[in-house]
């Protein structure tokens, strides 16, 4: 792997992390880091790898400078809304979940 693969792949899930901390307003641990640096992670790539297969039929990824750029500034914007609809999800909604006992 080169440098600009593993920077188009990592960068836009480390600003994502950042910016969930501050519109979050807590600062996380390590944890909470990895776990939501691990989720931006997958969801940010798995998403572009779509849009780049299925919308603009790329059969090979050839990390060029203007692919890698391009592909960065993409997968930015895409973290950036996922971060936004995870804090909503995690605001607004709620799960009550209630756990019943047989007898006997």
């Amino acid at each position: 792997m080169s440098f600009n693969e593993i920077m188009s792949l990592v960068m836009p899930s480390l600003v994502a992390l950042l910016f969930y901390s501050k519109l979050s307003g807590k600062s996380l641990n390590l944890f909470e880091a990895v776990t939501h640096f691990a989720l931006f992670s997958l969801t940010t790539n798995c998403v572009m790898y779509g849009i780049l297969i299925y919308f603009f039929n790329t059969d090979s990824f050839i990390y060029t400078s203007l692919f890698t750029f391009k592909y960065t500034l993409m997968a930015l914007v895409i973290s950036l809304l996922l971060v936004v609809s995870y804090r909503f999800i995690e605001l607004n909604v709620k799960l009550k979940l209630q756990v019943e006992r047989e007898n006997g």
